[in-house]
């Protein structure tokens, strides 16, 4: 019988992987929405977003930690 002694590997994996959603959404929602007119702007903006899902764990927590308080 394995005893884990009150630390769950799942539940940390779990932990970690709300706290990276809360983190990136709060990144997403700090990227400002284009004036949809603008084509260029538009593609910046997608571009912004798709890159957003490239970043690590550690990598999203820094550019999180980067934002102003009041966007956390």
């Amino acid at each position: 019988m394995q005893h884990n002694y009150g630390y769950s590997p799942s539940a940390a994996g779990q932990s970690l992987l709300n706290r990276v959603v809360r983190q990136r959404n709060a990144l997403r929602a700090a990227i400002p929405k284009p004036d949809f007119t603008d084509e260029a702007a538009v593609d910046r903006y997608i571009d912004a977003k798709r890159n957003l899902n490239k970043l690590d764990f550690r990598e999203v927590h820094e550019a999180y930690m980067a934002l102003p308080e009041e966007q956390r």
